[in-house]
């Protein structure tokens, strides 16, 4: 398994836990207000579960990687390369909760499309 394969599941589960917490969301109705709160904080422990998991889980990946190296030079290299892969993960994870959040701004938007004139066609088919 490598970083990229990790970082996929890791999407994957965040974006069952979204799918798990709108059913959550939706299943409180307006008035009350203490199966509101929790739910709310079920989502908050939810949410910080899956967090704690997933760092956990991509330290282990970076630790396993520096353990393989052999040679102390080379580990010495290595632990400088890991403090790379390590920051260079977490970017990938910050960037990927990024682009979960904001909204997709690449979508067909041609405008409001014109209408069907039914009275017209509605002629056409009597004649």
């Amino acid at each position: 398994m490598d970083l990229e394969d990790l970082l996929t599941r890791h999407k994957a589960e965040k974006k069952a836990l979204t799918a798990q917490i709108t059913a959550l969301k939706k299943t409180v109705t307006k008035g009350e207000k203490n199966k509101r709160k929790e739910v709310l904080a079920e989502v908050d422990r939810l949410e910080a579960e899956l967090k704690n998991r997933q760092e956990d889980e991509i330290n282990e990946f970076n630790g396993r990687k520096q353990e393989s190296v052999d040679s102390s030079n080379v580990a010495e290299e290595t632990k400088h390369e890991g403090s790379n892969v390590d920051k260079e993960a977490v970017d990938v994870i910050q960037q990927l909760s990024l682009e979960e959040a904001e909204p997709e701004t690449n979508t067909k938007d041609n405008g409001p499309k014109k209408k069907r004139n039914r009275q017209k066609d509605r002629l056409v088919r009597l004649i």
